[in-house]
């Protein structure tokens, strides 16, 4: 196992779930929130199981 590479890759998980949430704080669509927030959800999912 590359480790470096996974360590890339949960890099990038933690990245994009930082800025789904992020965004979700300035949207003032509460559908858009939603669909943010789902989306964080959904990247964060993997990176529980490292951390």
């Amino acid at each position: 196992m590359d480790l470096n590479k996974v360590n890339d890759q949960l890099q990038t998980v933690l990245d994009t779930t930082f800025l789904y949430g992020s965004r979700t704080e300035i949207q003032a669509d509460e559908n858009l929130k939603r669909v943010l927030r789902s989306l964080s959800n959904i990247e964060n999912g993997p990176a529980t199981y490292v951390i």
